[in-house]
């Protein structure tokens, strides 16, 4: 005798696009690693450099930069697309400092990953000029080295377009969760998450939030 199923109903996802403006309340140091500073790394490793080279400081800020293209696309990727200026922060450090900040709510992380996305490859820094920052920082246990790179004065600015389903994340709870990460885990280099101070920042309100169904 046959025994009846009972049909899985599967809903229609839930689709909103929002996007979230955030200011930075500190410092926000970033450092792309471009394919020349990844050859180095692999030689020491390997042992191939047995000479030092004269280092060219400029050089290496102007190559720790993300690149900003129309489109939040990333203009190492598209160079014929890059303004020549504008610069950002890759819009997985943002996602990845949201996952992060569920270690603070009731919420797993497996489930913040799948709940929402954060568009585009690098997001614009807007209502800030770089500048180069020197640091000495620790190679291994016992060598340091030092690091030119771009540093933003408090008060940069990204625009955040965010997909998310709101059956399973709020846009309140979407915002709290930004605003948790900005606090406790913040972006790039000497952040809060790694025992830093650099790279936290805030939700501004002030900015009308664009909620749109995805349909």
């Amino acid at each position: 005798m046959a025994t009846e199923t009972t049909p899985i109903v599967v809903s229609k996802q839930n689709l909103h696009t929002v996007d979230i403006d955030i200011v930075g309340t500190s410092e926000l140091i970033v450092h792309k690693f471009s394919a020349k500073a990844i050859k180095q790394i692999e030689d020491i490793q390997a042992k191939k450099t047995k000479t030092k080279t004269k280092r060219n400081p400029k050089a290496e800020y102007n190559d720790c930069f993300y690149k900003w293209c129309e489109g939040d696309l990333d203009g190492d990727l598209n160079p014929d697309l890059w303004d020549k200026k504008s610069t950002g922060v890759p819009a997985i450090a943002i996602k990845k400092a949201m996952v992060g900040a569920c270690r603070q709510v009731d919420m797993p992380m497996t489930l913040a990953r799948q709940a929402f996305h954060v568009k585009g490859s690098v997001l614009k820094i807007e209502n800030s000029e770089p500048s180069m920052r020197t640091d000495h920082v620790r190679i291994g246990n016992k060598q340091t080295d030092v690091r030119y790179r771009p540093s933003y004065p408090q008060g940069w600015r990204v625009t955040v377009p965010i997909i998310y389903d709101a059956d399973v994340i709020s846009l309140e709870q979407l915002i709290n969760l930004i605003g948790r990460a900005g606090f406790s885990v913040g972006l790039c280099e000497h952040r809060p998450e790694k025992d830093g101070d650099k790279g936290t920042f805030e939700v501004d309100m002030s900015k009308t939030l664009d909620d749109k169904v995805v349909s």
